[in-house]
């Protein structure tokens, strides 16, 4: 079982048990398929991933230009 969750609110605002909770079993799940699922949460929560780019940044055909790769 894979669960991502994500605290919606801050504790700033008085809402600090209020979350997102995405889960699913990954009984035979490849793991590029859970990275592309965690994607889909991540855009669901608010960020905003290029799924075109992540699966480059999985396959390893991009590399973080800050680290000198």
């Amino acid at each position: 079982m894979i669960k991502f969750e994500y605290n919606a609110h801050s504790p700033y605002d008085g809402f600090l048990d209020d979350k997102v909770t995405f889960e699913f079993d990954n009984y035979n799940t490849p793991a590029y398929e859970v990275f592309e699922r965690w994607v889909r949460f991540m855009n669901a929560i608010g960020y905003n991933l290029d799924p075109t780019e992540m699966e480059a940044m999985w396959n390893g055909e991009r590399y973080d230009e800050e680290s000198g790769n």
